[in-house]
């Protein structure tokens, strides 16, 4: 019985190597997506909108949010002006009632779209061994 214990040990030391290689690549590759949706996000922010000072350009950034067993959790966000973000991506209505509607300036889906076929065609090349 001793090979059969020998070939389970061996079997599963495999599997938790390529485990352990792809859990790796993934945080990279997903490391990688961000920033470049970051910087992305940074030079197409500046759009048809009133951008006075770029602050509101100039505020994407990426970070790590969870560093668990699995993939570690990425997200891009806008530091500076996080409240404008939804209001410029969707429009909204105007305060004053007489006013039409704040138009839309869509920018963040564009990106996030780019974002998810950028990480499925790195995961393709990387781990489609």
């Amino acid at each position: 019985m001793a090979s059969v214990d020998d070939f389970r040990n061996s079997l599963n030391s495999i599997i938790q190597e390529y485990a352990n290689t792809s859990q790796a690549e993934l945080n990279e590759i997903a490391k990688t997506v961000t920033r470049n949706a970051a910087r992305k996000l940074k030079k197409r922010s500046t759009g048809d909108f009133e951008n006075k000072t770029g602050a509101y350009r100039k505020g994407w950034r990426a970070k790590r949010v969870t560093r668990g067993r699995n993939i570690g959790r990425w997200v891009v966000y806008n530091a500076t002006d996080y409240q404008l973000t939804h209001l410029l991506e969707d429009g909204h209505k105007n305060r004053n009632k007489s006013l039409p509607d704040v138009r839309a300036y869509p920018h963040i889906k564009e990106i996030e779209l780019e974002a998810i076929e950028e990480m499925q065609q790195e995961i393709r090349e990387r781990l489609g061994r």
